[in-house]
């Protein structure tokens, strides 16, 4: 079906007020960013376009101690833990599409088991969490914020690389098996 020219326009116009609603809390978070702290609170007929910009917020937060070491945490939690969590993901992906499981838990199941921790809260969980840490003399470290940010990306991890792995063709798989290939080979 082919849209009139006017309902392109109105579909257009549509995505333009919402792409604009959806990017300005950051043009907005910038703009602030760049203003002295009276500039933000100016009156100005417009007050996003009336001011000065400066760097010297940027540069203060950029050269305090404190900032510089939780940027450097956060990059290195959020790298190991992504790189934990999409190889681990990338396995279990992997079996749930390559091997039929005929126990108790079918292949399904698994699946869904997966699925459906994405939709516990985890607020639900900080206590245990809390008291695990504690026990294993965690609290405060680096890698209590790698353990949870991988219990909670594994899920969605796996759900992705076997949607993934699912439309891949079978046949390929079949044929590496039948030429000798082992499953680390396959993988």
């Amino acid at each position: 079906m082919k849209l009139k020219w006017y309902e392109k326009l109105i579909v257009y116009v549509l995505l333009i007020i919402f792409a604009i609603w959806a990017f300005f809390p950051f043009y907005w978070a910038f703009v602030n960013s760049v203003k002295t702290p009276s500039q933000i609170f100016q009156k100005a007929w417009i007050p996003i376009l009336q001011f000065k910009p400066t760097l010297h917020n940027w540069k203060v937060e950029l050269t305090t101690p404190s900032v510089l070491k939780a940027l450097k945490n956060s990059t290195i939690v959020a790298l190991i833990s992504t790189v934990i969590a999409v190889f681990l993901g990338t396995l279990v992906g992997f079996a749930l599409t390559a091997f039929e499981y005929k126990g108790f838990f079918k292949n399904t199941d698994i699946y869904i088991f997966f699925l459906t921790q994405r939709i516990l809260p985890p607020a639900v969980v900080l206590i245990p969490i809390y008291i695990i840490m504690k026990n294993l003399h965690l609290l405060d470290t680096v890698w209590a914020l790698v353990i949870v940010n991988v219990t909670f990306n594994i899920p969605m991890a796996v759900v992705i690389m076997r949607e993934m792995f699912k439309s891949l063709p079978m046949e390929t798989l079949e044929a590496a098996r039948v030429d000798g290939a082992s499953w680390g080979k396959i993988f």
